[in-house]
């Protein structure tokens, strides 16, 4: 996909508020987190026009649906820092004197930021090696958000702890599906899950409802739906 055409977003983005956290979907994996006047992006490839300025901007894997150099540079402000996986070094070169390039299981500091990076990957299918990308824990007014990258439920999610929002791809084909997405949510038990890798309208179709029953009961399912923009 051309970044051209990842100016505006289809769809109007969906929130939620969790302990004083403002919770965006920007679509597919990308997430803002707003609180106290901070604004850390997750994944940002597409965002609205009047999407404001970051704080942090984290980008788990050089992929163009993850890591969008045009849609980043939009977001940029004079104090802005990101943190990325090493493998976006290529693509991410000209935001160099901004960007922590890391590895999985490095911890990462920015902007005051304390972060946790966590294996990505796919066990028995090409799309993503092991070591290129990575999920990450920030902590957010005592919370521990965890976007998990695009990954299938791999061995390394059973050592996080404390979790409180789980963010996870239910997509299929290049990450977990609906099953595994489960499996791995009811490893890790946060308090709430928040689908993601998933499009509406798109080609990634699954039905994140299909979570519910499947999840131990103290995990709260949050589902975000985005309406779409005409």
């Amino acid at each position: 996909m051309e970044n051209s055409a990842l100016a505006e977003v289809k769809w109007m983005p969906s929130s939620f508020d969790y302990f004083g956290v403002k919770v965006t979907w920007l679509c597919q994996s990308g997430f803002l987190f707003e609180f106290e006047e901070k604004k850390v992006y997750v994944d940002p490839y597409k965002a609205p026009q009047d999407a404001p300025t970051a704080d942090l901007i984290v980008i788990t894997h050089e992929h163009g649906d993850h890591c969008n150099p045009t849609m980043i540079g939009r977001l940029i402000g004079n104090e802005t820092r990101i943190v990325a996986s090493h493998a976006c070094q290529q693509k991410l070169s000209m935001f160099s004197q901004l960007t922590s390039f890391v590895h999985p299981g490095d911890y990462p500091s920015a902007k005051g930021f304390y972060l946790k990076t966590i294996a990505a990957y796919n066990p028995a299918k090409p799309f993503h090696p092991k070591g290129n990308g990575m999920g990450v824990v920030i902590p957010i007014n005592g919370k521990n958000f965890y976007h998990a990258g695009d990954t299938d439920f791999v061995p390394e999610m059973g050592w996080l702890k404390d979790i409180d929002v789980a963010f996870l791809p239910i997509g299929g084909k290049f990450t977990m599906d609906v099953e595994a997405a489960a499996k791995a949510a009811n490893t890790i038990k946060p308090k709430a899950l928040v689908p993601m890798h998933f499009e509406p309208e798109g080609d990634i179709k699954a039905d994140p409802e299909q979570l519910r029953a499947k999840l131990d009961a103290s995990i709260k399912l949050e589902i975000l739906e985005p309406k779409i923009v005409e």
